[in-house]
């Protein structure tokens, strides 16, 4: 019997990011029931001329305060989950460019989860990265095609003590050298 391997996802893919992001809105949330708070006060005590009885006073700092907690979570829950898909394609972009930079280039087109932000950029990706594909096709078939060359060179001529140190320099910056 096979058993079925559950893909874990990974909420917080760039942490620094993602939490950033919701700090910030926490932050202001905070400072948007600071001015409510500020503004009840100022009703309390101005507006109605100080007639509320004490407990009223108490249970709503009570329950601004409760209603900030679950505001609160559901904000960062909310900012996790919608940097997630920012994140997400640009954390597989590093991974591809880190790849493509060792010599591993993908044998399919770049995808996005669905839900994910920047699709467009999964195409530009996959032909960006066909097109080096390409590139390095080309530079193996020319490599190849110099060192025939270099082979089939004869010795015997000042000429050709040039032209093969022309080609050992060509050959040797195609492999990556310097000259």
């Amino acid at each position: 019997m096979k058993t079925k391997t559950h893909l874990r996802r990974k909420s917080l893919i760039d942490k620094r990011f993602q939490l950033g992001a919701a700090g910030t809105l926490v932050a202001i949330q905070l400072l948007t029931f600071l001015a409510a708070f500020l503004a009840a006060s100022w009703l309390y005590l101005f507006v109605l001329d100080r007639r509320m009885v004490c407990n009223h006073n108490a249970a709503f700092l009570s329950h601004l305060g409760v209603a900030s907690a679950i505001g609160i979570a559901l904000l960062v829950y909310w900012c996790i989950r919608r940097t997630h898909a920012i994140a997400g394609p640009i954390y597989k972009t590093r991974q591809l460019l880190q790849a493509a930079a060792g010599g591993k280039l993908p044998g399919r087109s770049v995808r996005f989860r669905k839900r994910d932000c920047f699709q467009g950029l999964a195409e530009d990706l996959s032909a960006c990265l066909d097109y080096i594909g390409t590139l390095q096709t080309e530079r193996q078939r020319l490599l190849l095609a110099l060192q025939d060359l270099r082979a089939a060179t004869c010795l015997e001529e000042p000429a050709d003590q040039e032209i093969e140190r022309c080609l050992n320099e060509t050959i040797t910056c195609l492999e990556g050298g310097t000259v």
